[in-house]
């Protein structure tokens, strides 16, 4: 039975592989977009390519947002899953600095959402495209539903937060959910939807005048897929017959 089971091994080997692509926002040099926000109202994120961070100062409540398109990444097959993580400083607790996964449907945010000193997370269906003309475009509590807001953690002074996160298929539930942590709490089993896809990065911040207020940094996505198949792999009939013609030479053998 030498040669089935050689046989075996090799159709094992050429079933589809998983192959896992790293994506580092914000390293690219290229690509940012600045909104306006408040005429007048103090400066804009500043973007440090070399050094990987992204930095809101003296924002005067001038409400800035910073976006970044991506390759297009989708989740669709039970096997696909995506992580996600960034560290977080907060050095003004009155104000808000948020970050944002943006797809086609829905937006993944994490960060202080609210002007507060809760580091939160939501998932909505409010996109940069739909925000309210009532409201300025940053990822805020002015602009996602109330219900759509969880905290993960509260803090009463300057903090310091690595933000991780998981997409990967459930199969009791049959869809992709999402786990979120701040590294003192973690929310799971978080509803996402039957496929998952991401195009762009949406950084959001508003914060007091004069004030060293945020910095986002260390932000990387990892997308692991499912790879083709690497050989020729044979007909489910042909397979099986090559198997009972290799059984049956290996037993000729034996009575020999």
């Amino acid at each position: 039975m030498k040669l089935a089971t050689t046989l075996l091994i090799a159709l094992s080997a050429a079933v589809a592989s998983a192959a896992t692509t790293t994506y580092t926002p914000f390293t690219t040099a290229e690509g940012w977009t600045y909104g306006a926000g408040r005429p007048g109202q103090g400066n804009q994120f500043v973007h440090d390519a070399t050094n990987g961070t992204m930095t809101l100062t003296n924002s005067n409540w001038g409400q800035k947002n910073a976006s970044l398109g991506l390759s297009a990444i989708t989740l669709s097959a039970p096997t696909d899953s995506m992580t996600f993580s960034y560290t977080f400083y907060n050095n003004d607790n009155g104000a808000m600095a948020s970050l944002a996964l943006v797809g086609a449907d829905l937006a993944i945010v994490s960060g202080a959402i609210g002007y507060n000193a809760n580091v939160q997370y939501a998932v909505t269906n409010v996109l940069p495209s739909t925000f309210s003309s009532a409201n300025p475009p940053i990822y805020s509590d002015g602009q996602i539903a109330a219900d759509d807001i969880k905290v993960l953690s509260s803090a009463s002074a300057a903090y310091t937060k690595t933000i991780t996160g998981t997409i990967a298929w459930d199969a009791t539930t049959n869809q992709f959910e999402l786990s979120i942590s701040d590294g003192t709490s973690t929310a799971s089993d978080i509803a996402l939807g039957s496929s998952v896809n991401f195009n762009q990065v949406y950084l959001s911040g508003d914060g007091h005048p004069g004030q060293w207020g945020w910095e986002f940094s260390d932000f990387s996505i990892a997308v692991t897929t499912a790879d083709a198949p690497t050989e020729n792999i044979p007909e489910p009939t042909t397979a099986t017959l090559s198997l009972l013609a290799l059984a049956g030479l290996a037993a000729r053998r034996r009575r020999k």
